[in-house]
């Protein structure tokens, strides 16, 4: 008498694996980017504000402010990008699936108030979901 596995009872359990790789592969895949949007749009809104809190409590006495490129994003110290100081930029990529649409693109909070000069709604897009960013006028960001 020989143990072992037979070759139809091995084929029968390698099938079963590759249905069940087949069927939850995609749905890890949809997942983990959703995660990693939710992720890259949860740090942009936490940049947004720590730029408002900055200009709020007058840091370096000077206004703060974010500016969005296609595939990261700066928080900076100045009354714009261009005229910001260099030297203290901090610079935060984005995941490389996830692509930024509408809104501005240059937010900068004023000192004391912490209001911000732009107002929108910035998209953020990852392969099956979205985040929305919304500024609003009176500094509120969600």
């Amino acid at each position: 008498m020989t143990r072992g596995f037979t070759l139809p009872e091995l084929l029968i359990v390698l099938g079963i694996i590759a249905l069940i790789a087949v069927l939850t592969v995609p749905t890890g895949i949809s997942f983990l980017q959703t995660q990693t949007l939710n992720d890259v749009a949860g740090d942009l809104k936490h940049t947004l504000r720590l730029a408002q809190a900055y200009a709020f409590f007058q840091k370096n006495d000077d206004s703060y402010g974010v500016k969005i490129f296609s595939n990261n994003y700066v928080l900076f110290e100045g009354d714009s990008y261009a005229t910001r100081k260099q030297d203290i930029d901090q610079v935060f990529a984005f995941a490389g699936h996830v692509t930024v649409s509408g809104g501005p693109n240059e937010i900068v909070f004023l000192q004391q108030s912490g209001t911000p000069n732009a107002t929108g709604t910035i998209l953020l897009s990852a392969t099956d979901a979205s985040e929305t960013i919304t500024i609003y006028e009176n500094g509120n960001i969600e």
